[in-house]
C-alpha cells in the first residue's frame, strides 16, 4: 500500500514537472509574441511556481500543474505515514528443544575469519571439530602466531598477506567453502565469544528446511558482557536494517551465521570492503531468501579487544555508507525520491517566502532566494529522474540474472 502510494505520488510530481517544462516553453513563446508583459528572471520563476500573474488558458494550465504537484507531494507524504504505521512482517525466531545434527550426507564447512587471535583460535577450532566436515581459517594478515596455531590444529588456511578487512575475509571464506562442496556453511568469529557447541542449534532451521540463512541472535539469547558503545551501535544498526528490510530481526550485527549453499552463493561479491553484516542481510532478504534467528550465548571476551573492528566510530560510518548503498541498489526510486522530495520541499518553502513577499508588497526584495528556490526544485526533479533511471537499470539487471539462471 505504502509503496503504491509512493509511486503514485512520484508519477504525479513527474507529470507536473513535464507540464512545467511545457509551461516554460509556452511562456517563452508568449513573451516572444508579447501575449504577456515582459518579465524579469525573478518574475518568470515565480510565475512558473505560482501562476497568479497569468490569466486565460495559460493561467489555467499552470494552475493544473500546481495542483498536480501539490497532489503528488501530499500522496508521497501519505505514503510515508502509511509506511510508518504499517505493521512489519515478523521474522520467526526459531528455537529448538534439541540440538539437531545434520545428516551424514550433508557437508558442513565452518569458516573462521581471524586477525591476531592467537590466544583463542585453538579453542574455537577444537570446539568446531565435533560439528564440521571441514574447517577453514581465513587469516587476514595476522602478525602474531594465529596462522601457526591454526596449522598445528590441522585445518585448511587461507592467507591474506596483508589486512584486507572483514568483508573480503568473509567472502573469501564463503568462496572457499563453496569450492569445497559445502552444503551448509557456518561463520564463527575466532575470539571465542560465540560458542561452537551451539552450532547444531544454528543449523537446525536449515536442516529442517525452515530457512536458508540463520542468524545467531545475542539479544534474543544471553550476553555475558558487551561494552555500552558496542551495544548501542548494535542496537542502532539493527534498527536501521529492520526498518529498511521491513523485517523484525533482533540482532543484525551478529557474526555467528549459517547459510545453505544457495544463500551463500548470493552472499559473495559484496560491495562493502570493511563490513558485511548489514549488506548481507539486506541482500538476502531482498532476494527472497528465508531468514531466521536462534537465540545464542555471547561470552565475555577472554583477552584484549576486538581486532576486526579497531574503531567503533569508523566502523559505524563505513557500515552506514554500505547499508545505504545496498538499500539504494534495491530501492532506487524510493532512495532518490526521498532525496528529491527533500530538495523540492526546501524549494517550496523558500519559494513560498518569496511569493508571500511579492503578494503582500508587489515587489521581490530577495531575488537570490527565489533563484535558490528554483534551483532546489529543479535539483529535486533531477533526483527523481535519477531514481527512475537507476530503477530501469536494476530491472534490466534482474531480468538478465533470471535469464542466466534459466539458461
Amino acid at each position: 500500500m505504502a509503496r503504491r502510494l509512493w509511486e503514485l505520488g512520484i508519477i504525479l510530481v513527474l507529470l507536473a514537472a513535464m507540464i512545467i517544462i511545457v509551461g516554460v516553453v509556452i511562456i517563452t513563446i508568449a513573451l516572444i509574441f508579447q501575449q504577456i508583459n515582459s518579465l524579469s528572471l525573478t518574475e518568470l520563476l515565480t510565475t512558473i511556481i505560482w501562476p497568479v500573474q497569468l490569466s486565460g488558458w495559460l493561467g489555467w494550465l499552470m494552475y493544473i500543474v500546481w495542483w498536480f504537484f501539490l497532489a503528488g507531494i501530499c500522496v508521497i507524504i501519505l505514503s510515508g505515514i502509511v509506511g510508518l504505521l504499517k505493521p512489519k512482517r515478523r521474522m520467526p525466531v526459531k528455537t529448538s528443544a534439541e540440538l539437531i545434527s545434520p545428516p551424514e550426507d550433508l557437508k558442513v564447512v565452518v569458516t573462521i575469519p581471524a586477525y591476531n587471535e592467537e590466544e583463542t583460535i585453538a579453542d574455537v577450532i577444537e570446539g568446531c571439530k565435533n560439528y564440521a566436515s571441514e574447517i577453514l581459517v581465513i587469516d587476514d594478515g595476522s602478525t602474531d602466531k594465529t596462522r601457526e596455531i591454526a596449522e598445528l590444529a590441522g585445518v585448511k588456511i587461507i592467507i591474506h598477506k596483508m589486512n584486507r578487512g572483514l568483508s573480503e575475509t568473509i567472502q573469501d571464506g564463503l568462496r572457499a567453502a563453496l569450492n569445497a562442496g559445502a552444503d551448509i556453511i557456518i561463520n564463527i568469529d575466532a575470539d571465542g565469544q560465540y560458542l561452537p557447541k551451539e552450532i547444531p542449534k544454528l543449523i537446525s532451521p536449515i536442516v529442517n528446511d525452515e530457512a536458508d540463512f540463520v542468524l545467531g541472535s545475542r539479544f534474543a539469547g544471553h550476553i555475558e558482557e558487551m561494552p555500552w558503545i558496542k551495544r548501542f551501535g548494535n542496537r542502532l544498526f539493527t534498527r536501521v536494517v529492520r526498518t529498511l528490510t521491513n523485517t523484525e530481526i533482533s540482532d543484525g550485527q551478529t557474526g555467528f551465521r549459517a547459510f545453505n549453499r544457495v544463500a551463500a552463493l548470493a552472499s559473495i561479491d559484496l560491495a562493502g570492503r570493511y563490513t558485511y553484516t548489514q549488506e548481507q542481510i539486506i541482500r538476502l532478504i531482498e532476494e527472497g531468501f528465508r531468514v531466521a534467528e536462534v537465540p545464542i550465548y555471547f561470552a565475555k571476551r577472554k583477552s584484549g579487544s576486538s581486532r576486526l573492528i579497531a574503531s567503533p566510530l569508523g566502523y559505524g560510518a563505513k557500515a552506514l555508507a554500505v547499508t545505504l548503498r545496498t538499500y539504494r541498489d534495491y530501492h532506487p526510486v524510493l532512495f532518490f525520491g526521498i532525496l528529491g522530495g527533500i530538495f523540492i520541499i526546501a524549494g517550496i518553502l523558500l519559494g513560498g517566502f518569496v511569493i508571500i513577499e511579492w503578494i503582500t508588497t508587489g515587489l521581490v526584495f530577495h531575488e537570490s532566494t527565489a533563484v535558490l528556490a528554483a534551483v532546489f526544485v529543479m535539483s529535486g526533479f533531477q533526483f527523481l529522474f535519477f531514481g527512475f533511471l537507476a530503477d530501469m537499470f536494476a530491472n534490466l539487471k534482474r531480468l538478465t540474472k533470471r535469464n542466466n539462471e534459466r539458461s
